[in-house]
């Protein structure tokens, strides 16, 4: 009886701090997926930045190669 009384202290003390926060008990899907759009736009500016570099850095190297 002990035990019972002292696990449904520590459940209704749980669900009082879950209830305490505004987090929703439910996932959003729509969330997710404005979440995983914006993703795919920062790797793809990412990517671009990255793959300009190095385009840049070979026509600077096959330049000064060039006028050697």
């Amino acid at each position: 009886m002990r035990t019972k009384l002292k696990t449904d202290e520590e459940n209704s003390f749980f669900d009082q701090q879950y209830q305490e926060r505004s987090e929703p008990r439910r996932i959003n899907l729509n969330d997710l997926l404005k979440r995983s759009k914006e993703e795919k736009a920062k790797m793809k500016k990412t990517n671009v930045l990255v793959f300009s570099a190095v385009f840049f850095s070979v026509v600077l190297v096959v330049l000064i190669i060039s006028y050697l």
